[in-house]
């Protein structure tokens, strides 16, 4: 498993992968984050066609309805925080599988 890093815009409301030569190979996304909530960010990238890559959304303070409604919208899994390192691994696995 080859990981690499991605820049992310921090426009508020517009946040994306920068353009570049490729996109990223998975996105590990959080819920709480300063300028938008990241099932907000979910949406707009599925709205947008931008949604080409597996994201595993992550919480501490996530329910039910959240996780529902993540997978609704795209995530390919759901993680509540804290998260074990082998719980985390197995996602991005999986994500990186598909």
């Amino acid at each position: 498993m080859k990981a690499t890093a991605s820049r992310w815009r921090k426009t508020p409301r517009r946040r994306a992968p920068v353009a570049s030569a490729s996109a990223p190979d998975l996105v590990l996304l959080d819920i709480w984050m300063p300028d938008v909530d990241g099932i907000t960010l979910l949406k707009e990238w599925g709205a947008a066609s931008m949604l080409t890559m597996p994201v595993i959304m992550m919480s501490g303070h996530g329910t039910i309805d959240t996780a529902v409604e993540a997978i609704k919208f795209g995530a390919l899994a759901f993680l509540e925080k804290p998260v074990t390192l082998q719980k985390l691994l197995r996602a991005v696995e999986q994500g990186l599988s598909k």
